[in-house]
């Protein structure tokens, strides 16, 4: 959430029990591992790990889908727009109503400056300008501010409160081809398609479309996984950083030190009042703040970081354009 990285309506999910939540941390791993293998490794009857996954995915408390570089789904105008309602506007139905746009996958409500945050992802610059043109004109809006993505540098979309191995990294934007463009397509609509039918739409063999799929997740271009919301898993501390470098380090620099942190789910370098923004999923306010403290402002090149904690959370499938 995203990744980083998007999926599901926001509906309280308290009845998870401790299978489900070994269920989603493992799929959170591998969206694609066979329920024989969950089977063997929870030691449980496959039928009992079908049922549950299947659950899982009908009452969307997960979706198993490929997470990627927003431009290989046809993206390439992206910006986070922090909005602040006019005196007297009807909140709830604003946020309904910035929660249905087609261009926004990523919508949360916080306690900083500004009480809502929205991911607008876009196909072209005319596009990101028209939606940018609707904020400026509505009047429940009494104003925003646009932090502008000029790379989305990392995300991840599984989370956990336990030290587990292996944790994998998180993708990164990497240049594909054509193939692996539409691979990556095919994968965000539905992450468990079949290698047989990847190879059918894609005019490969089934042993090629095997070896472009291990190609990207090793390379970490794409990483099929089971995307949940934190907060539904119990993630109350999960907040948006907002940071302002110091030159003493380029943006990159910090960027990449960001992704050593195992708490930051998702990196992207903008334009506008900050450098960068980053999203950190924590259990506790005291994770938090000692995540913020003593990993985030002790990078070298921070010069201020802004803590923005989530009070409420939406986010639907970011499907090709």
């Amino acid at each position: 959430m995203t990744p980083m990285p998007h999926t599901g309506p926001d509906v309280e999910f308290a009845g998870l029990d401790e299978l489900d939540r070994e269920l989603i941390f493992r799929l959170q791993i591998d969206g694609r591992l066979p329920s024989a293998q969950l089977a063997r490794e929870l030691q449980l009857d496959q039928r009992t790990v079908r049922r549950r996954v299947e659950r899982l995915l009908d009452e969307q408390v997960i979706r198993i889908a490929a997470v990627a570089d927003p431009r290989a789904l046809g993206y390439s105008s992206m910006a986070m727009v922090c909005l602040t309602p006019a005196p007297g506007a009807n909140f709830g139905a604003m946020y309904d109503e910035i929660c249905a746009m087609r261009e926004v996958d990523y919508v949360t409500r916080t306690t900083g400056p500004h009480s809502i945050q929205a991911e607008v992802m876009c196909g072209s610059e005319r596009e990101l300008l028209e939606v940018l043109t609707s904020f400026e004109a509505h009047p429940g809006i009494r104003s925003f501010e646009v932090l502008r993505y000029l790379r989305l540098h990392y995300q991840r979309a599984w989370f956990s409160d336990t030290d587990r191995s292996p944790q994998p990294r998180g993708v990164r934007p990497i240049g594909l081809d054509p193939t692996d463009h539409r691979m990556v397509s095919i994968l965000a609509r539905d992450g468990r398609t079949k290698f047989a039918a990847l190879s059918y739409d894609l005019g490969i063999s089934e042993s090629m479309a095997r070896k472009r799929y291990q190609a990207l997740t090793r390379s970490n271009a794409m990483r099929v996984v089971a995307i949940a919301n934190p907060l539904h898993l119990g993630f109350s501390a999960t907040s948006w950083v907002a940071i302002s470098c110091n030159g003493t380090a380029g943006w990159s620099s910090v960027a990449e030190a960001l992704t050593q942190v195992d708490e930051v789910t998702y990196v992207v370098l903008t334009a506008g009042r900050f450098d960068i923004i980053a999203e950190i999923v924590c259990g506790s306010h005291e994770h938090l703040i000692s995540v913020v403290d003593a990993h985030i402002r002790a990078i070298s090149g921070v010069e201020r970081a802004e803590v923005w904690p989530y009070l409420e959370l939406r986010y639907k499938p970011l499907l090709p354009h």
